[in-house]
């Protein structure tokens, strides 16, 4: 009775942590209905568990252009027992927004013989957010270093050039030499007016 108790409690915990994840988690059959939706695919996709559970998969966050090549992979994983490669997929939410996200899937086999598809999927909407900002702050930083007519350049911790405005390449004779990376000295062999 003790072991019965017990494997009780561990489903149920198990039950909790996926509830809980931060990452969105789905399970589905083979045809795509939904037997499994956790809170934060809730918050991702804006459909509640409610809502999603005996919908099918592809309804709801599969963009139709994505569709083949989802239904594919779905058979593939079926058919061969293997899952596909983790990969980043632009999928669709309630409201008809798309999310990024690093989707990765898993096969599980039932004790009677069918199987079941999970997907846990990770929002990038953040980290794309943030990588957008970095692109705009280096433009504009490059923007600014090539206005400024005197010679500028920065070298990293090894003394390997990293940036180099218009008036430094003019100064140091460069032309169309390729410089990014190189130390004085790979410069010094390669350029003999340096």
């Amino acid at each position: 009775m003790l072991d019965t108790e017990s494997s009780k409690l561990r489903e149920h915990q198990f039950r909790e942590l996926l509830l809980n994840l931060p990452a969105a988690v789905q399970g589905y059959r083979s045809d795509g209905t939904v037997l499994y939706w956790n809170f934060a695919s809730e918050r991702l996709y804006g459909y509640s568990a409610a809502e999603a559970i005996g919908q099918n998969l592809l309804d709801l966050v599969i963009p139709d252009a994505l569709r083949p090549h989802v239904l594919g992979d779905m058979q593939k994983i079926i058919d061969t027992g293997v899952v596909i490669p983790s990969e980043e997929l632009r999928l669709k939410c309630k409201d008809g927004s798309e999310v990024v996200v690093f989707s990765s899937h898993y096969l599980v086999h039932l004790p009677n013989g069918e199987s079941e598809l999970f997907c846990v999927d990770i929002d990038l909407t953040e980290l794309r957010r943030g990588q957008q900002r970095v692109v705009l702050s280096e433009d504009r930083f490059r923007t600014l270093i090539e206005a400024i007519p005197d010679a500028i350049f920065f070298k990293d911790g090894q003394g390997c050039w990293q940036i180099l405005n218009e008036a430094a390449k003019q100064f140091f004779r460069l032309g169309d030499f390729d410089w990014y990376g190189k130390t004085d000295l790979e410069m010094a062999q390669q350029l003999p007016e340096f």
